[in-house]
């Protein structure tokens, strides 16, 4: 999984090298799901998404030799995640479960802190409720991800439980 931040081609080549056994690989753009990030920022919602989906364009042009050289490699749009069924019904399972079970509603919200104050945590809040959806309609038993992420980590570890 990659975002929309400007990480190295060298991390990128090491992400890839780590996965070179499997037979399938799946490399998702996170693009549009970093709306949320940007929206806290203060940028209205068509705004964010015009810009993080340009963010993610331009991740895969400058990345393209890499993407393309790359055996067994699926390159995979946040958006064309968020558009399928699946995606819809595990987004309300976790928007339910959100509302309905304090003790999940702690954990995403205390991951949530540790981005943005208070005043903002529906942002991070969306993208980890988005995040968690996309990663069970994906679902994927590897991801490997360049880079430190908090929520990611979080995500991966709650889809275990």
């Amino acid at each position: 999984m990659v975002g929309v931040s400007n990480f190295s081609n060298t991390a990128l080549l090491n992400a890839l090298r780590s996965t070179r056994k499997f037979t399938s690989r799946k490399l998702v753009v996170c693009d549009f799901v970093n709306r949320h990030l940007l929206m806290a920022y203060g940028m209205d919602y068509f705004g964010a998404t015009e810009k993080s989906e340009e963010l993610g364009k331009q991740w895969i042009e400058k990345n393209r030799s890499i993407l393309t050289s790359t055996p067994n490699l699926e390159v995979i749009k946040w958006v064309d995640i968020f558009v399928s069924k699946e995606y819809e019904s595990n987004y309300l399972f976790f928007i339910e479960r959100y509302f309905n079970d304090s003790r999940f509603r702690k954990r995403i919200d205390t991951c949530g802190a540790k981005f943005f104050e208070a005043s903002k945590l529906s942002y991070s809040r969306n993208y980890l409720l988005e995040t968690l959806a996309g990663l069970k309609t994906l679902n994927q038993t590897k991801i490997i991800c360049p880079g430190k992420n908090p929520s990611l980590s979080y995500t991966m570890e709650f889809l275990k439980n």
